[in-house]
């Protein structure tokens, strides 16, 4: 066992993820899990994936998001 970047390491795959910056205990999950955990750290809201809603802010019906 060793450390790596503050994180336990038990395995070269432990390793490899640890020097990349990911902790080597949560690496069965997905970018997307990981940003979202990352996301409500930082105090963000997190919008689940496929559900479109509206922005917030200004008012309601004067704002066009288009995504091309």
């Amino acid at each position: 066992m060793e450390m790596v970047n503050g994180y336990r390491c038990e395995s070269c795959a432990d390793v490899a993820l640890a020097k990349r910056g990911l902790d080597p205990a949560k690496g069965n999950q997905s970018s997307f899990e990981r940003a979202a955990e990352d996301a409500t750290k930082a105090g963000l809201t997190v919008q689940p994936l496929g559900v479109n809603q509206p922005l917030t802010t200004g008012v309601r019906g004067t704002l066009l998001n288009i995504v091309v």
